[in-house]
C-alpha cells in the first residue's frame, strides 16, 4: 500500500501556520474582551470561547443552545446547536484528514488553522446573525468559510504525495538455514557445531537485516520448513525426522513459490553443501530469477569422518578354479572414522572360522579418516571328498571375506562377502607344442582351453629357438621346452605338432621317451615338419610312436580324403559315437543322414605302422609300399600311450557343425583322442549343470542397484539350445513379494548378466536358475542380500564448497565462507539499494489551482456580499 503525505509548494513555513492560527485566536480574543467591555457579555464570552478553537468554541456554542432554550428564545438555542455540530463534524473531518496526511507537521497546524478559522466565523456569525434564522446564517457561514479555505489555498499551495510504505519499500530476504544432520557436526574440539555457528553469525547481523530486507526465515534437510522468527529458526536444531538427508533444491523453490522476483532481493542460503537428494541445485537457482547468495560452514577435510564403518567395498575370484590349484582373490576395502587402526581382512572357507592358509588374510594398517586399500588373497581348494553322491551336484566352493566387526561401527551388514567358485577336478593335463601359428593349432588350442576336463598349457614357436607360452599348469608355466623330467611330469600329455626335431635336443627327446614309458602319453600331428620330414626318425620320440616316421625326403600325400576306420577304429573309444561320420572296412559309407564332413587336405606319408601298434584309420585311396597310409595309429608304450596323426586340417570340421558344441565330431574325436591317450573314459563328467552367483556384493542400500553375472555350464562345457536363466530374491519376511529379474548372455561363454534392484529393504535370498528349452529347471545356485535403509548424509562430512559455488554463479549470486557473512551482507545491501534509487518516484497531487482558486474566492465573497445587501445587512 502507499501512504499519503500532505506538503506545501507555496509557504512552507510549519511556524507561519502556527502564527496565523495564534493570531486568528488573538484577533477573536480581543474582540471578545472589547465586547465584555462594552456590556455585550454572552458575545465577549463566544469570542474568548472560539478563540481556543473548537476545545472552546464547541463546548460555548452547546451552552449558548442551552441557554436559549431556556430563555425562551427557541431560534437561538437552536442556530447556536447548529453550529456546534456543524464544527464538531468539521473538527472531525480535519483531525482524519491530517491522519490520512501523515500526521507531519504542516497536516496538523494547517487542520489547526481551518478549525480556528471555522470556529472564529461560527461563533461570529451566530452572536452577530442569529436573527436571521439558520438558513440564512449558515449559507452566510459557509460562504465566509470556503472563501477563507480558498484564501489560504493559494497561500499554502497544498500537494498531498504518495510514497510506498515501509514494508513496499524493503523487499523480501528468504535466509535458508540448513538443519540436515550433518550440521551437528562440530569440525573443532570446544566450539559450537556448524548449526549452532551458522545462527550465531546470523543473529550478529539481524540488525542489518531486518533494518534493509523483510526476512523470511526457513529451514531445510529432507523438506523446508518456515520459521515465524530467527529466535524461532534456532530452536530448529539438526536432529529429529527428516534429517538424514539434504534436498538444497527443494529449499531454494520453497522461496521461488513463497515469493515473485520483484518481491524477493535474493536468497541467503547457509549450509556445509552436501546435497544428497535428487534435482539440481544450480538449475533450481537459475530458474529463481534472483540472486542466490551461499555461505559455507564447516571444515572442507576430506578426510573428515563422517559415520564409522568399514566396507568390503568389491571382490573378486575366478568362476571356475582348479582343486589343488592357487586361485588369487583381490579385495577392496574401505575403513571411514579408523584412523591408526590395524583392518584384517580374511577368507574363510564355509564351516570354518579360521583364515584359509597362511596367504588367506592380510592386515593393513590406515593413516587417515577416509582410507581405500585393495588386499590379494591366495586360497588353494582341496579336492572334494569321493561320496556316492558325487554326481549328484556339482562342487561349488562357498567362501567368505570377513573383516571382524567393530563395536563402534554404524552396520556390520558389509563387514563380509559371500563369494562363490566351481571347484573343477581335471584329469588331464595337456602340453601343446607347435612349431608354428598354423590353423590346425588355433583351434585344437581353443577347443583345450575349453574343455572342463583339460588343464592347457601351449607353447608355439615365434622364432627361433624362441616359444611363446600361452596357459599354465596348476599356475606353473614353462617358457621353453621341458628340460628335466620334473617339467616332463607336470602334463599327462603332450602333443608335438609341426615341429622340427632341431629344436628339441637329444637329451630332451630322452627324457620324452621316460616321460612317457613312466605313464605319459605323446601325440604326434601332420605337418610338414613332423614325422619323418621333420627329422624324427630314428630318434627316441621315434621309438614312443606307433609308426616309423620314415627318411627326411618322405613325401606327403596332398589327395584330399575323408579318413576310413578300420575294424579296430570302429571300436576304439576314441570314435565312440562318431564313427558313421567316417567310411568304414568293407567299403562302408558314411551316414546319408549325416551331414558329411569336409575331406582333410592331404597327410604325412608315414613308412608303416609298428608290429605293436593299432591302426585305426586309414587314407582311402593313397597307398604305399606297406599298404594305405596309415592315418591314426595308437601303442600302449611301457605304463604310458602314444599315437601318431599324420593329418593337419581337422579344423574344417569344426565351423559346419559349430551349432553341435561339444557333440560335434571335431569335439568329439579330439576330446575322445585325448582322454584315452591319458588313460580316461570319453564320457563327460560325472556331475549335472553348474550354476555359480556372482553379484557385485551381498549388501547394497534401498534404491542403488547391483550388477549380477552368472555362470552356468553343463558337463561337456556348453549349453544346449534354449537355455533361460534369471535370478529371484525371495524375502525372509511373509508379507513381502518375491522379485525376479531377468539375465542375458552367451550360450558359447556360458556367461549372464542383469541387474538387481530390490523394491524394498530386508534379507533376502538371491536364487540364480537355469531352465532349458522345455522349462526343466538344469541347475541353480543362490547366496544371502541384504538391502539395508541408508542416509547417505554424514558418509561425506567435508564442506562442498564446489556445490555452493554452483549455485551462486549460476543465479548470479556469490559464496562466501560464513565468517565472511558481514561483506557478504553489505554486496547484497548496495545491490538492494540501488534497485530502490531506480524504482519509480513519489506521486503528487496538486490540490490547488490559482487560477480557479482566485475565481471561486471571488465568487464567494461576491456571493457573500449580493446575499447581506439582499438580507439589508450591515
Amino acid at each position: 500500500m502507499e501512504s499519503p503525505l500532505l506538503e506545501f509548494q507555496g509557504v512552507q513555513d510549519v511556524g507561519l501556520l502556527v502564527f496565523l492560527s495564534a493570531a486568528v485566536a488573538a484577533v477573536v480574543a480581543l474582540w471578545g474582551v472589547a465586547q465584555l467591555v462594552g456590556g455585550r457579555t454572552r458575545y465577549g464570552l463566544a469570542c474568548l470561547a472560539a478563540a481556543a478553537g473548537p476545545v472552546g468554541a464547541v463546548p460555548a456554542l452547546v451552552a449558548g443552545a442551552i441557554g436559549g432554550y431556556r430563555a425562551g428564545d427557541a431560534r437561538q438555542g437552536r442556530l447556536s446547536l447548529i453550529a456546534s455540530l456543524g464544527l464538531i463534524v468539521l473538527t472531525a473531518a480535519a483531525v482524519a484528514i491530517a491522519f490520512a496526511a501523515g500526521k507531519n507537521a504542516q497536516s496538523v497546524w494547517a487542520a489547526v488553522l481551518v478549525l480556528q478559522v471555522a470556529a472564529a466565523v461560527g461563533v461570529f456569525y451566530t452572536s452577530v446573525y442569529g436573527y436571521l434564522g439558520a438558513v440564512r446564517m449558515s449559507g452566510l457561514m459557509l460562504l465566509r468559510l470556503a472563501a477563507v479555505v480558498a484564501l489560504l489555498m493559494i497561500l499554502f499551495k497544498p500537494v498531498v504525495s504518495f510514497t510506498p510504505s515501509a514494508g513496499q519499500n524493503r523487499q523480501a530476504l528468504a535466509v535458508l538455514l540448513d538443519r540436515s544432520g550433518s550440521m551437528a557436526t562440530a569440525d573443532q574440539p570446544n566450539l559450537p557445531d556448524r548449526f549452532g555457528q551458522a545462527v550465531q553469525m546470523i543473529q550478529s547481523q539481524q540488525r542489518r537485516i531486518d533494518k534493509h530486507f523483510r526476512p523470511a526465515w526457513y529451514s531445510f534437510a529432507r523438506a523446508p520448513q518456515a520459521a515465524e522468527s530467527l529466535d524461532d529458526l534456532a530452536r530448529q536444531r539438526p536432529e529429529g525426522p527428516g534429517t538424514d538427508g539434504t534436498d538444497i533444491a527443494s529449499a531454494i523453490g520453497q522461496a521461488g513459490r513463497q515469493f515473485t522476483p520483484d518481491e524477493l532481493a535474493g536468497v541467503l542460503l547457509v549450509s556445509d553443501g552436501i546435497q544428497n537428494a535428487a534435482g539440481s541445485p544450480a538449475d533450481q537457482a537459475t530458474a529463481l530469477g534472483v540472486p542466490v547468495w551461499t555461505v559455507g560452514v564447516g571444515s572442507t577435510e576430506e578426510t573428515l569422518a563422517g559415520r564409522r564403518n568399514i566396507a568390503i567395498v568389491s571382490a573378486d575370484t575366478p568362476l571356475e578354479v582348479v582343486a589343488n590349484n592357487v586361485a588369487t582373490i583381490t579385495a577392496v576395502v574401505r575403513a571411514t572414522g579408523f584412523a591408526g587402526q590395524d583392518i584384517r581382512l580374511e577368507l574363510l572357507e564355509e564351516g570354518s572360522d579360521q583364515p584359509a592358509g597362511p596367504d588367506a588374510a592380510q592386515t593393513f594398517r590406515t593413516d587417515k579418516n577416509v582410507e581405500t586399500f585393495t588386499a590379494k588373497l591366495k586360497w588353494t581348494p582341496g579336492a572334494a571328498a569321493q561320496t556316492q553322491d558325487q554326481s549328484a551336484q556339482a562342487d561349488i566352493r562357498r567362501i567368505r571375506l570377513v573383516v571382524r566387526p567393530d563395536p563402534a561401527e554404524t552396520t556390520d551388514a558389509d563387514n563380509a562377502m559371500q563369494l562363490h567358485t566351481l571347484i573343477t577336478q581335471p584329469q588331464i593335463k595337456v602340453l601343446y607344442v607347435e612349431g608354428s601359428i598354423r590353423p590346425e593349432y588355433k583351434f585344437l588350442k581353443r577347443l583345450l582351453e575349453t574343455d572342463p576336463n583339460v588343464q592347457y598349457m601351449g607353447l608355439v614357436r615365434v622364432g627361433g629357438n624362441n616359444f611363446l607360452a600361452q596357459g599354465s599348469i596348476g599356475g606353473k608355466q614353462l617358457a621353453a621346452l621341458p628340460s628335466k623330467i620334473e617339467e616332463f611330469k607336470m602334463f599327462d600329455v603332450i602333443i608335438l605338432g609341426d615341429l622340427d626335431k632341431n629344436f628339441m635336443p637329444d637329451s630332451q627327446a630322452k627324457l620324452l621317451k621316460q616321460f612317457v614309458s613312466e605313464g605319459g602319453a605323446l601325440l604326434m600331428l601332420g605337418g610338414h615338419s613332423s614325422f619323418g620330414p621333420g627329422g624324427w626318425g630314428g630318434t627316441a620320440v621315434e621309438d614312443v610312436l606307433p609308426v616309423k616316421a620314415g627318411a627326411k625326403s618322405a613325401a606327403q600325400d596332398s589327395t584330399p580324403f575323408l579318413p576310413q576306420l578300420t575294424a579296430e577304429g570302429m571300436s576304439h573309444p576314441i570314435f565312440e559315437g562318431i564313427f558313421d561320420y567316417f567310411f568304414g572296412p568293407g567299403a562302408r559309407q558314411p551316414d546319408q543322414n549325416m551331414q558329411r564332413l569336409a575331406d582333410l587336405k592331404g597327410c604325412v606319408a608315414v613308412e608303416t605302422a609298428k608290429s605293436g601298434a593299432t591302426v585305426l584309420a586309414v587314407h582311402p585311396s593313397a597307398r604305399n609300399a606297406a599298404g594305405p597310409l596309415v592315418v591314426l595309429a595308437v601303442q600302449q608304450f611301457g605304463a604310458g600311450r602314444s599315437a601318431a596323426f599324420t593329418a593337419d586340417t581337422t579344423w574344417q570340421w569344426f565351423l559346419p557343425m559349430r551349432a553341435l558344441g561339444a557333440d560335434s565330431p571335431y569335439h568329439r574325436f579330439w576330446g575322445q583322442l585325448v582322454r584315452w591317450l591319458a588313460g580316461v573314459q570319453a564320457k563327460a563328467r560325472q556331475s549335472p549343470t553348474s550354476v555359480v552367483i556372482r553379484p557385485e556384493r551381498n549388501y547394497l542400500n534401498l534404491g542403488e542397484q547391483i550388477k549380477l553375472l552368472a555362470k552356468v555350464q553343463d558337463p561337456k562345457g556348453a549349453l544346449p539350445p534354449g537355455v533361460q536363466v534369471s535370478a529371484t530374491l525371495q524375502p525372509e519376511k511373509q508379507d513381502q513379494q518375491s522379485e525376479k529379474f531377468p539375465l542375458t548372455g552367451s550360450l558359447a561363454s556360458g556367461l549372464f548378466e542383469g541387474a538387481i534392484k530390490p523394491a524394498s529393504e530386508g534379507k533376502f535370498t538371491l536364487t540364480v536358475t537355469a531352465v532349458d528349452q522345455d522349462g526343466k529347471t538344469l541347475g541353480q545356485d543362490a547366496m544371502p542380500l541384504t538391502v539395508l535403509l541408508h542416509s547417505s548424509e554424514k558418509d561425506r562430512l567435508a564442506r562442498n564448497d564446489g556445490l555452493l559455488g554452483q549455485i551462486a554463479s549460476a543465479s548470479r549470486g556469490r559464496y562466501a565462507d560464513i565468517s565472511a557473512l558481514p561483506d557478504l551482507l553489505d554486496q547484497i545491501i548496495q545491490r538492494q539499494q540501488s534497485r530502490a534509487a531506480a524504482a519509480p518516484q513519489i506521486k503528487t497531487v496538486h490540490l490547488y489551482n490559482f487560477t480557479v482558486l482566485f475565481l471561486v474566492f471571488v465568487c464567494l465573497l461576491t456571493a457573500e456580499w449580493l446575499l447581506r445587501r439582499a438580507w439589508q445587512l450591515q
